[in-house]
């Protein structure tokens, strides 16, 4: 990666894994970070960790399968930092199932927070 000072960067479910990760990753780059996570505990941890590379951190809690908050989101982040650059669509989520076992709900949960909420 480059320099990306001056650079915003928006990672959703940024509270763990491979969107913490990311979200750290950018901050040790220099980007500044909007933390956006269903979980206010882990996203906000995540925050805290950006702040102690020095970058400055936003933590929006939000279920990117809800339209409204995820613009709300992104108005409390252009709020904040006036701008984004970089728009990391991580969240995403899996059933611990088996094939067979998985129901319409389950189905649908996951093609909305994976696809669905992208569009």
């Amino acid at each position: 990666m480059g320099n990306l000072n001056g650079k915003v960067a928006v990672i959703t479910g940024a509270g763990q894994g491979i969107g913490r990760a990311i979200a750290l990753r950018l901050a040790e780059d220099g980007a500044d970070i909007a933390v956006c996570d269903i979980s206010e505990k882990t996203g906000k941890k995540v925050a805290g960790e950006v702040l102690k590379k020095g970058r400055q951190s936003l933590f929006v809690k939000v279920d990117v399968t809800n339209s409204k908050m995820v613009k709300d989101m992104v108005k409390k982040i252009i709020d904040r930092f006036g701008k984004i650059n970089i728009f990391v669509a991580n969240a995403a989520i899996s059933q611990v199932k088996k094939f067979l076992d998985i129901t319409e709900n389950d189905w649908n949960k996951m093609i909305t927070t994976n696809l669905t909420s992208v569009f």
